[in-house]
């Protein structure tokens, strides 16, 4: 996760989150991984999990990729 994600997209995703979805979140983590049983992994840069939401924010700072 670079420091886009981590200083600015992370720290601001709480109000952003509670003012245009009206959920306060009960979790929130940066950088989450989970390996699945058959090898495969994902990744997303900030997990935010609410009462009966759940936000994944993968951040892109280069458009081409």
């Amino acid at each position: 996760m670079g420091a886009i994600a981590k200083y600015i997209i992370s720290p601001a995703s709480d109000d952003v989150i509670e003012k245009y979805f009206g959920c306060k979140y009960l979790i929130k983590t940066e950088r989450y991984r989970k390996r699945f049983k058959n090898g495969r992994d994902f990744e997303v840069d900030v997990l935010v999990i609410c009462e009966d939401k759940v936000f994944m924010i993968e951040v892109r700072s280069n458009p081409e990729q």
